[in-house]
């Protein structure tokens, strides 16, 4: 039997429209990413034209929606030549935690994300494993973790993963100079001073504020992606570039979609003019999370990367931030100004049958659970 207190129904993407209102409600009555919106969540599966495969559980209870959970269903093949269904969260990737959206009254004995899982399965679609990462203090980690039927048996397993990097911001841009190392401050100094010396250094910071014009951003934009250009990340195989030509529109138009709201925190860094470095992330709820950023290597002995950051946590400061969160890739370069961490949590679902028992045995063999 499926947890009483929680019924499951699943929206297609012929029937997203009709859901817009309910996803918007309970986002607004959260303090989730706006990675787990739904303007984030339509934009991602145009630009991907996801369409067959995408499968929105829309959990309740007695009090009404409690979860959110959009997943893409997609074949991959484990150990390199067994056919496995993954389900995915749709829209994942860009940030450090699955967009996973949950009522803030989630309780303990609430197992929303398992309860959609079996949903789907009992449906006929049968995914074999699906993974999502959270806060360690998430009421996912807290409550996913006892079989919620007899059959399908749906088995749940956990591991502290390494965290993000967060930056509390102080009260003032003075407690904040303050509290550097001396160390900190003349490095950060030197390096502003050798970029002003070849010309007026200017940040652009756009996104937090409804009233900025469109205009403006798609400057802003573009400016980004001319860095990104030219930075290392448009050579490199692995993960996203916002420059390349499957990203870009995502891109644009995510960042618009957001700015509209006040949720987006794109930044350039401009010498006589020039963009030399960028910053892309969301923003909500006086705290920032950092998706993309990247660096004009012309200007690499004066450390452009260091030199917006610091600018942008005073900037950052005036407006009222208190935290910026990093990521988790890069910790070394990122402890340069935090040592503080979010700790997170992968949890990991196998659905019933051999070839999750497998899969589940294989990531066993490679410490991976």
């Amino acid at each position: 039997m499926p947890d009483k207190d929680l019924s499951v129904s699943i929206v297609r993407m012929d029937k997203m429209n009709a859901l817009q209102g309910e996803w918007e409600a309970l986002f607004e009555a959260t303090s989730a990413s706006p990675c787990a919106s739904f303007d984030w969540f339509s934009n991602y599966v145009s630009h991907k034209q996801l369409t067959e495969n995408v499968r929105v559980c829309v959990v309740k209870d007695s009090k009404g929606t409690v979860g959110i959970i959009p997943l893409w269903l997609k074949k991959k093949f484990a150990f390199g030549v067994l056919p496995i269904n993954i389900a995915t969260v749709t829209g994942a990737g860009w940030v450090p935690e699955s967009p996973v959206l949950l009522a803030e009254r989630v309780h303990g004995g609430m197992p929303v994300v398992q309860t959609a899982l079996e949903k789907i399965y009992r449906m006929g679609e049968k995914w074999h494993y699906c993974s999502i990462l959270v806060p360690r203090t998430s009421s996912v980690v807290l409550n996913d973790n006892r079989n919620v039927t007899d059959s399908p048996r749906i088995v749940c397993a956990r591991k502290n993963e390494p965290g993000s990097i967060v930056v509390e911001l102080p009260g003032s841009v003075d407690e904040y100079r303050k509290n550097l190392s001396g160390k900190s401050r003349r490095k950060i100094g030197q390096m502003a001073r050798g970029l002003e010396q070849k010309g007026e250094v200017k940040l652009v910071r756009l996104g937090l504020d409804t009233s900025e014009s469109e205009d403006k951003m798609l400057r802003l934009i573009e400016d980004s992606i001319t860095v990104s250009r030219r930075s290392w990340q448009s050579k490199s195989k692995k993960g996203y570039a916002i420059s390349d030509p499957d990203v870009q529109g995502f891109f644009t138009d995510v960042t618009l979609s957001l700015a509209k709201k006040g949720m987006v925190d794109l930044s350039v860094l401009y010498v006589r003019s020039k963009p030399i470095s960028f910053d892309w992330g969301v923003a909500r709820k006086g705290k920032v999370s950092g998706l993309k950023k990247g660096y004009d290597p012309e200007f690499r002995q004066f450390g452009p990367g260091i030199v917006h950051f610091a600018r942008l946590i005073e900037d950052s400061i005036k407006r009222g931030i208190t935290e910026i969160d990093l990521g988790i890739e890069f910790h070394e370069a990122k402890m340069r100004w935090s040592r503080k961490e979010h700790g997170l949590c992968k949890i990991r679902y196998y659905s019933p049958g051999l070839k999750a028992r497998y899969l589940r045995w294989w990531l066993n063999l490679r410490g991976a659970v």
